[in-house]
């Protein structure tokens, strides 16, 4: 009898470990369904900027599917991983672009997203884009989100200048591009320049001229340090 009540214990016990389990496991799929996205706005484009400009921020569109595979690995991945998550709530105005929605499917009609996820970023005022390499770990996807903020940044200073300086646009990227160099010359002169200049810029075309002035900086910095006493190639340069 003794045998028979310990038996009937044990599996009420086993019973409830399993209800247990099953609801632990059910909540927790539950939020990270939830929660995977949640800090991404389902707004139009237009609500979108409108927002980013006021809080002077770049936006992010994330273009993907609910039921692509691909999508979803991304999602878990990369979008969902802690310090993406962190690096975009804190520097950009985030898009979902969901294309089970009205505006994901206009936002992937706009950029002929055929595949997905895809995923782009642009300025506050739209005057420069770039397109996201998705075949990249957690570490490079947030070099390119730090790099095209960096990117805003110069881009900001080039309109900052063209309202006091005479110079042209084509200059004015130049000069700032010296600077650059000049900065990074000084914290640490190794390393590939087209390397140190994607890292500022992500070669977005509109800064293309950006790394003409940082490479002939460069060049009179290395020759400088030498012990060489050349001329700047950078005198002259209109």
């Amino acid at each position: 009898m003794k045998n028979f009540i310990n038996q009937i214990l044990l599996a009420i016990l086993f019973s409830l470990a399993i209800i247990v389990t099953n609801t632990y496991e059910s909540s927790a799929q539950q939020q990270l369904v939830q929660g995977k996205l949640e800090y991404m706005m389902k707004e139009s484009q237009e609500k979108v900027f409108e927002i980013a400009q006021t809080e002077n921020k770049p936006v992010l569109i994330y273009i993907h599917s609910q039921t692509c595979l691909s999508s979803k690995k991304f999602s878990r991945e990369i979008m969902n991983h802690v310090k993406v998550k962190g690096t975009i709530r804190n520097r950009y105005i985030c898009m979902n672009g969901d294309v089970s929605t009205k505006y994901g499917k206009q936002m992937a009609a706009k950029h002929g997203v055929l595949i997905m996820p895809a995923l782009y970023l642009y300025s506050p005022d739209k005057s420069i884009m770039f397109q996201c390499k998705l075949e990249v770990d957690t570490f490079e996807m947030l070099t390119q989100f730090r790099s095209f903020i960096s990117a805003c940044n110069i881009v900001d200073q080039v309109k900052l200048q063209q309202k006091t300086s005479s110079l042209s646009e084509k200059e004015i990227i130049r000069q700032i591009g010296r600077s650059y160099a000049i900065k990074d010359f000084k914290t640490n002169n190794a390393g590939e320049i087209a390397q140190r200049v994607s890292i500022r810029t992500l070669n977005i075309n509109f800064l293309k001229e950006f790394e003409v002035g940082y490479r002939e900086e460069w060049k009179v910095l290395s020759a400088s340090s030498n012990g060489k006493n050349i001329k700047s190639e950078t005198d002259g340069i209109k």
